[in-house]
């Protein structure tokens, strides 16, 4: 039976279903009373996590908003994790101290080789510090973010801490030095010749990763990556990309499943 088939059938029989949508130019699935992280484990049991490999750009600590963690600590899953923030990578390693299978790089996935500025919030900032998962290569965006967060989402108590310090949102940022790798080389100097799983969330970066990842040859089974930051224009285009290459997609949450049948 195929992953499609076996998942598919197995929602039926859970009482789910993935209904389908209009959404822009595109009619996609989107996931109705199923969370990712049950979606992911239908998948593991279907393709079988014994030769399964996965590549996760952009895992942070490895536990917030993580779907990926307890599958790899559990099932002692193969995987490349990459990570870029220093204090964000130092956690990542605590968080999966149990976990044998993998390997990690404290690096940014990015157009080139070298080193790039990372945006994100300023290190001495602590009560801010539970937001470092907007860090960005652009400016204006984790900006944006913040300023949305404080606004909106933020508790008393931080917003209250904010106004005591007499911050703006642009003093909470700071540009952070990381190491970059491009997609192929990272997995050129890991000798990874496959990967199963593309797990992404890079602050609207996103779809340039996806263009880089070699989609074509490597041919994953399941990609995951968070839409919720692209322009319009890219949301629009990462999925047309990915229905060229016969790709099924679903919606979830801001982020876009695409699985092979």
């Amino acid at each position: 039976m195929s992953v499609k088939s076996f998942v598919l059938n197995t929602l039926q029989t859970l009482g789910y279903e993935l209904i389908k949508k209009p959404v822009s130019s595109t009619y996609k699935a989107e996931l109705s009373g199923l969370s990712f992280r049950e979606f992911l484990n239908l998948y593991l049991q279907a393709r079988g996590p014994e030769s399964f490999f996965f590549v996760q750009v952009g895992a942070n600590d490895g536990v917030s908003n993580d779907a990926i963690h307890d599958f790899a600590v559990n099932l002692n899953l193969n995987g490349l994790v990459i990570e870029p923030q220093a204090a964000a990578f130092s956690a990542l390693k605590a968080n999966y101290e149990r976990a044998d299978n993998l390997v990690f790089e404290n690096v940014a996935i990015s157009t080139k080789d070298g080193e790039q500025p990372l945006y994100t919030i300023r290190k001495d900032l602590d009560f801010l510090q539970y937001v470092n998962q907007a860090a960005s290569f652009r400016r204006e965006h984790v900006v944006r973010l913040l300023r949305n967060h404080i606004n909106k989402q933020a508790s008393p108590a931080v917003k209250e801490t904010f106004q005591q310090l007499h911050l703006t949102v642009e003093d909470c940022i700071e540009a952070e030095m990381v190491k970059t790798f491009t997609f192929k080389s990272l997995l050129s100097k890991r000798n990874i010749e496959k990967y199963d799983f593309l797990q992404v969330d890079t602050e609207g970066f996103d779809f340039e990763v996806l263009k880089m990842a070699e989609i074509e040859t490597y041919r994953p089974s399941l990609i995951n990556y968070e839409h919720e930051h692209l322009s319009v224009e890219d949301k629009q285009a990462s999925w047309d990309y990915l229905r060229r290459l016969d790709y099924h997609l679903f919606t979830h949450q801001g982020e876009t499943a695409a699985y092979l049948v």
